[in-house]
């Protein structure tokens, strides 16, 4: 399985479940296409790919916050060294590009468990229904998470259909530096980490699920989150496309 993401957190997995479960009184429910490892059985059959491509489209608010709000921190580091100016301010960690392989840990008819590991993804997700056709989803990563809450609107046996709501945080870090060999491209976790100074963004915004049956346990899932950076005062979209071929 492989994922393609943004921000550290992965599109999750888990959420699968929420068009996975027959609604009651009926039987359209689509067959699970991921291994269940409180199972002893094992599924036998092709392999299986499973892909997600994240886009995030956003201004360039992250790098004026930080300015706002580490003014002293830089006016500091520019009196310390004649070699840095205004052209050395960093925001780390604002790649929006990784590389994931989920592996569900658990599967149940109530709650589904995965965990997300890859390059640069160390996270999980899991996905429980709480009442009345209503989900709730924790994604969590290293300084990032999630939090999503969907109503299932409609599922038959080509596809489904979920709205609702998610909260998101993500962790950024701040420097200036001129040291280029520092920023390690593509890894935010050790650029978060090492950084100066570390700022968060809090997100908040609705969310729209879509759920395509391909068949034979495969899937398409789109899904489109519209929000709101509050520290960054700025509009943020999210896409997601995953692709499960059984």
């Amino acid at each position: 399985a492989i994922l393609l993401g943004g921000c550290t957190l992965t599109p999750p997995s888990s959420e699968a479940l929420i068009f996975q479960q027959a609604e009651p009184g009926n039987n359209t429910g689509f067959q699970s296409p991921t291994y269940d490892y409180s199972s002893p059985r094992r599924e036998s059959g092709p392999f299986k790919i499973f892909v997600s491509a994240t886009a995030s489209l956003r201004g360039d608010g992250e790098l004026d916050y930080a300015k706002d709000k580490f003014a002293s921190y830089i006016r500091e580091k520019l009196n310390e060294s004649d070699n840095l100016t205004k052209d050395n301010l960093v925001v780390r960690n604002s790649n929006y590009f990784s590389v994931g392989f989920p592996i569900t840990l658990i599967n149940r008819e109530k709650v589904r468990w995965a965990l997300n590991v890859g390059f640069p993804v160390l996270g999980m997700d899991a996905t429980t229904p709480i009442g009345n056709q209503t989900y709730l989803t924790a994604n969590l990563g290293f300084g990032d998470g999630e939090l999503i809450i969907q109503q299932k609107l409609t599922q038959t046996e080509t596809g489904g259909l979920a709205l609702g709501g998610f909260y998101r945080t993500e962790r950024r870090g701040f420097e200036v530096t001129d040291d280029k060999l520092s920023l390690v491209p593509f890894v935010p976790l050790a650029d978060a980490l090492s950084a100066d100074r570390i700022f968060y963004n809090h997100i908040i915004g609705g969310r729209l699920n879509g759920f395509l049956n391909l068949g034979s346990g495969s899937f398409l899932q789109l899904r489109a989150a519209p929000g709101y950076a509050f520290n960054l005062k700025q509009p943020v979209v999210n896409f997601s496309l995953s692709v499960h071929l059984n």
